[in-house]
């Protein structure tokens, strides 16, 4: 039996209100421009190697010729790492509305676990952010309906753990590698 890179389930996901950990469009050497990929990541921002893998994606797109933008899509589960997984993915929100959320995630990158929120206001005003307007929105329930909605979308979709990633509503089978070159090489194959 041979193993796809992307399942044939497709699956639609709301991205109108996701923060973006990178977008960029695409252009080939003609200058016309390319597809552009959705990567939409289901992760809890509490355990260590969903963050690695964040960091590894934003590495990946630095560097992936193509045009492709990642949401983040929450997914707070009682992972066991001591964190508050609804106050980091409250986080992720509150620091995309003060334009800074590449500030936090390299703050999170970069933080011994747990991440709870006296982690995130002390990354928030470490990060250029302003720390009242960030812990007033973090203590608030603005973004609930968004991470209820995140929820529902990746149990809908068979999400069981995290991290998981859906490229175009496919998912990514992590099974052959999450490593530039398989990524690279699946992007490539689905592009045409």
């Amino acid at each position: 039996m041979t193993i796809k890179p992307l399942d044939d389930k497709l699956f639609k996901f709301d991205l109108s209100s996701s923060p973006s950990l990178r977008s960029r469009t695409g252009k080939d050497a003609d200058g016309a421009s390319g597809k552009l990929f959705e990567l939409a990541l289901f992760v809890d921002f509490t355990v260590p190697g969903n963050l690695k893998t964040m960091k590894f994606l934003s590495d990946f797109l630095g560097a992936f010729d193509g045009g492709a933008a990642v949401f983040l899509k929450s997914y707070p589960v009682d992972s066991g790492s001591g964190g508050d997984a609804v106050a980091a993915a409250k986080a992720i929100y509150c620091a995309a509305e003060q334009g800074k959320l590449l500030n936090l995630l390299g703050g999170m990158f970069n933080s011994s676990p747990p991440v709870d929120r006296t982690l995130l206001i002390k990354i928030a005003g470490e990060g250029d952010m302003e720390k009242e307007k960030f812990s007033s929105c973090l203590d608030s329930e603005k973004y609930a309906a968004a991470i209820k909605r995140d929820i529902a979308e990746a149990d809908n979709a068979g999400v069981k753990s995290t991290p998981v990633l859906f490229i175009n509503g496919r998912r990514f089978n992590p099974f052959l590698g999450w490593d530039a070159e398989n990524l690279g090489r699946t992007l490539k194959r689905y592009a045409e």
